[in-house]
């Protein structure tokens, strides 16, 4: 489904040349930044894409054909063959019925940009409401323990499983659950408005 989202400012992409921005977005923060030895970063090109990258849509910000922030959203299927990826999926909680119905939302990268920075929270409703169209239930992110507060704010809950990245570091596991409507309800989760409006969405589908 590559192209438009719901917002005019947020497009999607899966391969192709689009992806090289993203990737030196990627390299940018990750790579020259944070000082990260990814496997498959690419000094000579300087961007950083990975084999999961194939089998996976990105969503991403670029105005002015620079793009300012992006993320990554894959199959929880497709994460397990990746070394990074896997033990969100297998740390996770989530039982493997239902991996079928399950995504990682990874790779995030702003830049410190105000226009950048208020596309964060848009681009990962995005990757979910993309999801949901698609018959996913749990979106697994991780996330450094200092930020945990911030996405059970938005509705996500920690596993309370911390893993060790070989080269991000420690991490905290969060789900989110789309058909835990108390909890997106309680934590004024501002996804209840996107689970809602696929349900309607379905809802219409099915009246047709």
């Amino acid at each position: 489904m590559p192209g438009r989202t719901r917002r005019q400012d947020i497009e999607v992409i899966q391969r192709g040349s689009g992806m090289q921005g993203i990737g030196r977005l990627r390299y940018d923060l990750f790579i020259e930044r944070d000082g990260k030895g990814y496997e498959f970063a690419d000094p000579v090109m300087r961007t950083f894409l990975e084999p999961i990258d194939e089998v996976s849509l990105n969503f991403h910000y670029t105005p002015l054909d620079e793009t300012l922030a992006s993320v990554r959203l894959s199959w929880a299927q497709d994460a397990l063959d990746d070394v990074h990826l896997c033990h969100l999926v297998t740390h996770s909680g989530i039982p493997d019925d239902l991996l079928p119905r399950t995504t990682v939302t990874s790779r995030l990268a702003v830049r410190d940009l105000m226009p950048a920075k208020l596309r964060m929270l848009p681009m990962i409703r995005e990757t979910c409401f993309a999801g949901l169209l698609s018959g996913v239930r749990f979106t697994i992110v991780s996330c450094r323990p200092s930020l945990v507060e911030l996405f059970v704010r938005i509705g996500f809950f920690s596993t309370r499983t911390p893993i060790v990245d070989p080269v991000a570091g420690e991490l905290e596991i969060m789900v989110l659950d789309a058909e835990d409507l108390d909890h997106l309800q309680s934590s004024g989760s501002p996804f209840l408005e996107d689970v809602k409006e696929y349900r309607a969405l379905m809802s219409k589908e099915g009246a047709r």
